[in-house]
């Protein structure tokens, strides 16, 4: 079908890299996820949040 099928964290990770969203915004709609009864690996997180944190270091050199 060429359907890609992408995640939440894949179109949170997405409008990251855009620029759509900053990381304390990526950040907070995890959160709100996990405090909304969406399971979220600690491990998966911490993968995301350390991404983040190397681009958004990239960016600003």
């Amino acid at each position: 079908m060429g359907i890609t099928i992408t995640g939440t964290i894949g179109i949170l990770t997405q409008a990251f890299d855009e620029g759509m969203l900053t990381r304390e915004d990526v950040e907070g709609c995890i959160e709100r996820l996990k405090e909304g009864g969406i399971r979220i690996s600690e491990k998966l997180y911490q993968r995301l949040r350390e991404y983040m944190r190397q681009n958004a270091e990239d960016i600003l050199q």
